[in-house]
């Protein structure tokens, strides 16, 4: 005979059983980049390194350097441009994609940020390569193919 108690344990149980996650969807602890195979038509390689604690993302930089390894973020000439041309610049638009995949954990729930429409589908596509990398466990660097810019700035 089933007793309330028993029941109860039981209905917990199934609860746990039935939501537990895929384990393929866990993510492993450790640091995981995805960077673009080549620069861009500008010199640029754009690169996302996400840090993994306890299966979520607690860290990323979604950055880009040149082949001397000077970061874009850094580059004062290309900010004023930018925000000129577009109304933003690599250092807003990357802080907005990382902010938004620490909170949501999806690349596909990652918002577009104003200004920054062809940098967006380009930063989901490395975010998924590294999410990728952290569910393999795989601590090598993802090469990804990004889309060419449409409008070269």
């Amino acid at each position: 005979m089933i007793t309330r108690a028993s029941a109860v344990i039981l209905a917990a149980l199934w609860f746990m059983t039935a939501c537990a996650s895929d384990p393929r969807d866990l993510l492993q602890d450790g640091y995981y980049t995805a960077e673009a195979i080549d620069f861009d038509h500008r010199g640029w390689k754009e690169y996302l390194t996400i840090y993994v604690c306890d299966g979520r993302i607690v860290s990323a930089e979604y950055n880009a350097r040149n082949s001397r390894g000077f970061l874009l973020s850094w580059d004062m000439a290309d900010k004023r441009r930018s925000t000129l041309d577009t109304g933003t610049n690599q250092g807003k638009y990357s802080r907005a994609y990382t902010v938004a995949l620490l909170n949501r954990q999806d690349p596909a729930r990652v918002d577009l940020a104003p200004g920054a429409a062809r940098n967006h589908q380009r930063f989901q596509r490395l975010a998924e390569a590294a999410i990728g990398q952290a569910r393999a466990g795989s601590r090598k660097v993802a090469f990804v193919p990004l889309p060419v810019p449409q409008d070269p700035l």
